[in-house]
């Protein structure tokens, strides 16, 4: 399921990067990450990871290498975020000065980086946020995945396995990230509304925290 998730979302990724840069200028670039035909039009492309080291985030950004090198007409530079807010929000800003075509951005924390890819609207620049997706960006475009429907594939699954009288910790992911926030509301009702005589252990935990249960 996964390989298939990333293999449609980096399609549709450079599908939408090709259409969004049809009205680009025509600019070069120093990347060797794609070949490019020396008489045409190139279009300078920066895809701003998470994070290199979170390893669905690398695959992500090695599939839309991949992707991209199918595209001789795009010039492809892909940069790690680090799981950092301040340094990706800095290479956000870079790739509006460096004037990129387009600047796609997997976003480490949503909220934190949504000022920094309306900068890139602003600037006249097509912008893509992937992965989750930040949401209301008025002249940006999105590519992802429905995180309420994975959930509930996992949700209804579970509605058949777990007994009714079970006791059960939930674990949310970051609170504001798209995702997380989607995937409990998926859980909310899709099984907890459905099994109300569960018993809620704790009912907030969140990844990346130390709590006694």
């Amino acid at each position: 399921m996964k390989k298939k998730l990333i293999s449609v979302l980096s399609m549709s990724l450079a599908i939408t990067f090709l259409a969004a840069c049809g009205t680009g200028a025509n600019k070069t670039s120093d990347s060797t990450s794609s070949g490019g035909d020396g008489g045409s039009k190139s279009y300078k492309v920066a895809y701003i990871a998470r994070a290199q080291s979170d390893s669905f985030a690398a695959w992500l950004a090695n599939a839309v290498k991949d992707e991209a090198k199918k595209y001789p007409d795009i010039k492809l530079d892909v940069f790690d975020g680090q799981a950092n807010d301040d340094t990706e929000n800095s290479m956000i800003e870079n790739a509006i000065t460096n004037k990129y075509d387009l600047v796609i951005v997997q976003p480490n924390n949503g909220e934190a980086q949504r000022p920094y890819v309306e900068k890139v609207v602003k600037a006249g620049i097509h912008a893509i946020t992937t992965n989750a997706r930040i949401s209301g960006i008025e002249g940006a475009s999105s590519v992802d995945a429905n995180p309420y429907e994975q959930a509930a594939v996992n949700a209804r699954a579970a509605l058949e396995q777990i007994p009714q009288n079970a006791k059960v910790v939930v674990l949310d992911g970051p609170s504001g990230n798209f995702h997380a926030d989607e995937r409990r509301k998926s859980w909310q009702k899709e099984f907890f509304e459905k099994r109300q005589m569960l018993k809620l252990l704790v009912n907030r935990l969140q990844t990346g925290t130390k709590t006694k249960l």
